[in-house]
């Protein structure tokens, strides 16, 4: 009897778990906000958008090819705006990031390291990586350490001419 009990409590462990992941896929989309226009991209839309790679370390990886969409191409913006784009974590953390960061450095948001899908346990679903060390003596500091937020799973655009 004793054996059986154990087994029912792996048994319900293990199920319990494959839960957890089918359910954490299932709710792994990105929410884009323009005003008071919402739009709800599955996880598998914005991997089927135009994809760009940058081969950077960060002050969390080595070496790492990481795969994602630009966040120009996902905002839309028009010209040289000067408004700011908010991103928000799972866990609700929140940064603001300039336009003129978009524009000059163009980062992704990446959803790929070194091919593999990025999971919430390590960055994902999406993490915004900055080119640091293409331009390691410009992004290599707190400021653009801070705007390298992971778990993202919500874009709001704040400016007039977005």
């Amino acid at each position: 009897m004793k054996h059986f009990s154990i087994f029912k409590i792996a048994m319900g462990t293990i199920i319990f778990f494959i839960s957890i992941v089918t359910t954490a896929n299932a709710t792994d989309n990105l929410s884009f906000i323009k005003g008071s226009v919402e739009i709800n991209f599955s996880f598998k839309e914005v991997m089927e958008r135009k994809s760009k790679k940058i081969y950077t370390s960060t002050p969390w990886t080595k070496k790492t090819i990481f795969e994602g969409v630009k966040l120009s191409d996902l905002i839309g913006f028009k010209g040289d705006n000067k408004g700011k784009i908010r991103l928000y974590a799972l866990d609700g953390y929140w940064v603001e990031i300039p336009i003129s960061d978009i524009i000059n450095y163009e980062p992704i948001l990446a959803y790929k390291a070194n091919g593999k899908l990025l999971h919430r346990r390590d960055f994902g679903p999406f993490f915004l990586v900055y080119p640091y060390d293409e331009m390691e003596n410009e992004l290599n500091t707190p400021v653009y350490h801070s705007r390298s937020i992971w778990q993202v799973n919500r874009i709001e655009v704040k400016g007039e001419n977005l």
